[in-house]
């Protein structure tokens, strides 16, 4: 009876095992610079790799994560997914990695059956059920869809995800060269953030208007609704109340950014949504869907800046 309880518990190990996240921590130390730069070419060259770490999640079980499992395992399952789709595309497409076809590609323009590289019919399975790009995204790191799986996604919208998904294009979030682990997510994420906020390609003063990347402006709600703990300041510097602007602001003050000053101007005027669609605001959002190649990512980063 004894080995038969020791069997069994062997069975449901193998049967729901962890991520392979040691591979795919090799892949980003191997293919990605410290500025988010991707070798896709060394990518495609080892993508048995990348097919395994994907293909590992098939075998999990979500449930049984806390908060930070399910965190720091969706980010890297979105990350790698989004690089396994546009491979994907690729290959279909009989474009060469190395070629300059594929610098040529725009993210935002693929068209695959059934819709786009997000809400497509490219998919990847998780614990026997196959999601896209939008599912991993939207539902089990928003919580917005995958509604028969509610004990699968995050209990609590963290809108910092938003600095750590990545794209594949410029405008996005860098990639992150090492893989999210549960132990330190909420660090990486404050760092992440912090930095990203920073970037003068992202955020920049444009005499007396400015240039805001535009996942403020799709996710303003994710940033508006968050239930700040008591001890955040607004912009001014008062207490916090809920706003897209104040939210960015609290990580702007984390930061030894120089231009703090001007930064919270532009973010205290996203405290209201009508500085979405207000002409005359002095604030225009933009997003470059160019490839995070590192054949190609600084010469269009300098351009932005």
């Amino acid at each position: 009876m004894k080995f038969f309880c020791l069997a069994l518990m062997f069975l449901n190990t193998l049967a729901f095992s962890a991520p392979k996240t040691k591979i795919w921590s090799e892949i980003l130390e191997e293919a990605v610079s410290d500025k988010g730069e991707v070798d896709y070419v060394w990518i495609k060259k080892n993508s048995t790799k990348l097919n395994e770490f994907i293909t590992s999640f098939s075998s999990v079980s979500p449930e049984k994560w806390n908060e930070q499992e399910k965190k720091s395992h969706y980010i890297n399952f979105y990350n790698a997914s989004m690089i396994f789709n546009l491979l994907k595309y690729a290959q279909n497409s009989k474009i060469d990695v190395g070629s300059n076809a594929f610098l040529d590609i725009v993210i935002n323009k693929i068209s695959v059956s059934g819709g786009n590289i997000w809400n497509g019919t490219y998919k990847v399975n998780i614990a026997g059920v196959d999601v896209n790009l939008d599912e991993i995204e939207h539902g089990l790191i928003r919580g917005k869809i995958l509604k028969t799986k509610t004990n699968w996604h995050l209990k609590k919208l963290d809108p910092r995800v938003h600095a750590a998904l990545n794209c594949a294009a410029i405008s996005c979030p860098v990639l992150s060269n090492k893989a999210f682990q549960a132990e330190t997510v909420d660090r990486k994420l404050d760092e992440l953030f912090i930095n990203w906020l920073g970037e003068e390609y992202q955020f920049k003063k444009l005499g007396s208007s400015f240039r805001i990347n535009k996942i403020v402006k799709w996710y303003f709600e994710d940033f508006e609704s968050y239930e700040a703990p008591s001890s955040w300041r607004s912009c001014s510097g008062g207490k916090y109340t809920k706003g897209s602007g104040n939210y960015l602001c609290h990580y702007l003050d984390l930061s030894n950014a120089s231009n703090k000053s001007w930064k919270k101007k532009m973010f205290s005027t996203l405290n209201s949504r009508s500085a979405l669609y207000n002409p005359f605001n002095g604030i225009s959002f933009e997003y470059d869907w160019h490839i995070n190649s590192k054949r190609q990512m600084m010469s269009y980063i300098n351009k932005l800046k």
